[in-house]
């Protein structure tokens, strides 16, 4: 509910990259009421919410996550207009989507974009027509150019075309790794008369991702080890074990250059905060037989925890759980991390 101030809320909640990850998994349902956690395209403060993958510096994503709920929530069936419609919002909302960008910050000249949906639309305005044009087959922008000057800013502001302009999209069938990616190319925050967060550490490439592991025994099968170094929070992606002190290990391959870990916890997967894990230890080692601490952590409530260590050699990192959640909710004695990212430097 901050959308004039995507970028301090984003620092906040780690960077860039968690920030992605937990609209992927807000994104796993776009209808979904007011009593799960995730998009409801039928409550008006959501609507500008698939445009803060714009600020994060992932335009793909807001592509994708604009085009599921066009082709989900609305529909020509019963209920094919999501929600009431409020004076005419929930239809805007499609007008907008449909154009390939949206006012995403109340009160501001911002339009973040995503790429429209027909090859061609045009705007009648008594200051000068804007004509959107999209180039290409598929639902990712590739290329814009504004009245033919190239940009790869993923946003546009009011004098951009105030007079009348025409927007030249260029379309493919993958993300584009550089349009609309980099920090410079993100909408603007509007951070007057605040202290604004320090800016999240870019940490790189997670070295854990979809590396072996080996694990204590799941909850269910659905939810191994594997579950934990996918990259992902959609569909409640985690590994669950109920076992007596549960390990999660995982083999980086090779020997690498370890200088910081970030754990995810169960609320940052949607779940009962109080499932955070309360204390855990991280080790490392380079032939998995003699370990050294890297991390404890006790007392924590966090959702997510990052864990700068100095630079060692690392194969094997070993995550430890010895307090599987911060508060007793339910009985529950289930350890439940979503996600261990392993990063050099």
């Amino acid at each position: 509910m901050v959308p004039f101030d995507f970028a301090d809320l984003i620092n906040t909640m780690g960077g860039r990259r968690t920030a992605v990850q937990r609209l992927d998994h807000h994104f796993t349902e776009v209808n979904a009421g007011q009593s799960r956690p995730y998009y409801y395209i039928g409550n008006e403060p959501e609507h500008g919410v698939p445009w803060a993958y714009d600020f994060a510096g992932d335009p793909a994503g807001a592509a994708d996550a604009v085009h599921k709920v066009m082709t989900e929530s609305f529909t020509t069936g019963p209920g094919g207009l999501p929600g009431n419609d409020d004076l005419g919002a929930t239809s805007a909302w499609y007008v907008w989507a449909a154009l390939g960008m949206y006012p995403v910050t109340p009160g501001a000249d911002t339009l973040a974009l995503h790429g429209p949906r027909f090859p061609s639309a045009v705007i009648r305005r008594t200051g000068g027509d804007i004509t959107v044009n999209a180039a290409g087959d598929g639902p990712y922008v590739q290329a814009l150019a504004v009245d033919g000057a190239a940009t790869s800013h993923n946003y546009l502001r009011y004098p951009d075309v105030a007079a009348g302009a025409t927007l030249d999209f260029t379309m493919g069938a993958a993300p584009s790794p550089s349009w609309g990616t980099a920090p410079a190319d993100v909408p603007p925050s509007f951070q007057s008369g605040a202290t604004a967060v320090a800016a999240a550490p870019e940490l790189g490439t997670d070295l854990a991702l979809n590396r072996p592991v080996t694990a204590s025994t799941p909850c269910a099968t659905a939810e191994s080890g594997a579950e934990a170094v996918d990259g992902s929070l959609k569909n409640n992606s985690k590994w669950c074990s109920k076992a007596a002190s549960p390990t999660l290990q995982v083999d980086l391959g090779a020997t690498r250059t370890v200088s910081s870990f970030v754990v995810e916890h169960a609320g940052l997967g949607g779940e009962n905060t109080g499932w955070n894990t309360g204390a855990f230890q991280l080790l490392t080692s380079t032939d998995g037989a003699a370990w050294t601490t890297a991390v404890s952590v006790t007392g924590s409530r966090s959702s997510r925890t990052y864990h700068p260590v100095s630079p060692r050699a690392a194969r094997y990192v070993r995550l430890v759980v010895s307090q599987p959640a911060n508060t007793t909710i339910d009985g529950s004695d289930a350890a439940r991390i979503y996600e261990l990212e392993v990063y050099g430097g």
